[in-house]
C-alpha cells in the first residue's frame, strides 16, 4: 500500500492560542515534512478531526468522498466545563459511533472518563499523548539554576478558565515564600496577582525562552486531559508540580510530584525544589518525532484495514 495522504480538518490560528490548535499545527508540519500531508481535504486519503471541530462536515467527507476519518477526542466537556455542556459530549459520541474509522484519546484518563460518560467503545482506538514542537520546546539553551538563587516557578495558560487552577495560584500568591521563590505566570488570567509576575500571552518561540529561564512548572488545572502547557515545559527540562487530576499524573510520572490541594502544595513545591536535579533526570516526555510517527502508523493501519 502506498503511503496515504493526510489532511486535518481545523481552522489553524497563528500566534498564541489553545493547546489543540498548537498541537495540530505541529502535527501538520510533521506530516508535511514526511511528504504525507495535504491541506486539501478532498486530496487526502485520511482526515483528522479534532473532536468538536466542524463535525457536520465529516458526514460529507465520509459518505460522499469515502475518506478515512480519524477522530482525535478532546476532554470531557461536561466535566471540564460543566454539566450544561453534556450535549456537546453526546454530539461527539454520535459522530464517533457513526463516522469515525479510528479514535485517538489524549490520555488513559480521558479514555476511561469518556467511556464512563457514555462514549461507545470503538474497534480501532489508541491513546497517544500530545507533544510540542520539538524545534521550539527543547532543552537547548536551558538556563541552569544558579547556586543561592531563588527557585523560579512558572505557570502558563492560554485559557482564563478558573478551572485552570487560578484559585490555587491565588493561594500561592498569598502564601508562597517569595524570599525563596520567584513565580512567573504567562498567558491570560481572570485574576490579578500581587507577588506573581504576570506576562501576557506570547508566541511559542518567546514562551519557550521564558520557560527555559525557570526551574519548576506548576499546574493546578482540574480534569485536564493532556495539558500542552505541562508537556511544553517538561520538554524544556522543567520538572513539574501538578494537581492530582485528569491526565496530569500520567504525564509527570517520576519527573515531578503531584499534590492534592492547597493543604499540601507548599510542601510538594519545597520537596521538588530541594531535590531538583533528581526530578530533572527522571523527566520522560516523547519528542514530536515519536508522537508524529505513532499518529501516522495508527492512521495508516486504520486506513489499510478499511
Amino acid at each position: 500500500m502506498k503511503n496515504p495522504k493526510v489532511s486535518i480538518l481545523s481552522n489553524f490560528v497563528n500566534g498564541p492560542w489553545g493547546g489543540g490548535n498548537q498541537f495540530l499545527k505541529a502535527l501538520a508540519t510533521h506530516l508535511h515534512n514526511k511528504g504525507v500531508y495535504t491541506p486539501n481535504l478532498l486530496e487526502a486519503d485520511i482526515v483528522v478531526v479534532n473532536s468538536k471541530d466542524e463535525l457536520q462536515y465529516v458526514e460529507s467527507l465520509k459518505k460522499e468522498h469515502n475518506k478515512t476519518i480519524i477522530h482525535r477526542v478532546d476532554g470531557v466537556f461536561s466535566i471540564y466545563r460543566g454539566p450544561e455542556w453534556l450535549h456537546l459530549d453526546q454530539q461527539v459520541y454520535y459522530f464517533l459511533k457513526n463516522f469515525a474509522d479510528g479514535v485517538v484519546y489524549q490520555s488513559n484518563w480521558s479514555k476511561v472518563r469518556h467511556r464512563d460518560n457514555g462514549s461507545p467503545k470503538h474497534p480501532n482506538e489508541s491513546v497517544i499523548y500530545n507533544a510540542p514542537d520539538s524545534s521550539i520546546f527543547n532543552t537547548t539553551d536551558k538556563s541552569p539554576r544558579k547556586n543561592g538563587a531563588k527557585t523560579r516557578l512558572i505557570t502558563t495558560s492560554w485559557s482564563p478558565n478558573m478551572r485552570k487552577g487560578f484559585s490555587t495560584m491565588q493561594f500561592l500568591d498569598e502564601n508562597l515564600d517569595f524570599d525563596r521563590y520567584e513565580y512567573i505566570f504567562v498567558g491570560q488570567s481572570p485574576v490579578k496577582f500581587k507577588n506573581i509576575k504576570m506576562i501576557g500571552a506570547v508566541p511559542s518561540e518567546k514562551l519557550a525562552e521564558i520557560i527555559k529561564t525557570c526551574d519548576i512548572f506548576i499546574t493546578a488545572s482540574e480534569n485536564d486531559t493532556c495539558s500542552n502547557s505541562l508537556i511544553e515545559s517538561m520538554s524544556c527540562g522543567l520538572p513539574a508540580v501538578g494537581l492530582n487530576s485528569g491526565g496530569t499524573p500520567e504525564i509527570i510520572k517520576e519527573g515531578g510530584k503531584t499534590f492534592a490541594g492547597c493543604d499540601d502544595i507548599l510542601q510538594v513545591i519545597d520537596g521538588v525544589s530541594e531535590d531538583l536535579q533528581s526530578y530533572i533526570d527522571k523527566i520522560s516526555i516523547e519528542t514530536f518525532s515519536d508522537i508524529g510517527k505513532r499518529y501516522y502508523n495508527f492512521m495508516r493501519k486504520v486506513h489499510g484495514e478499511k
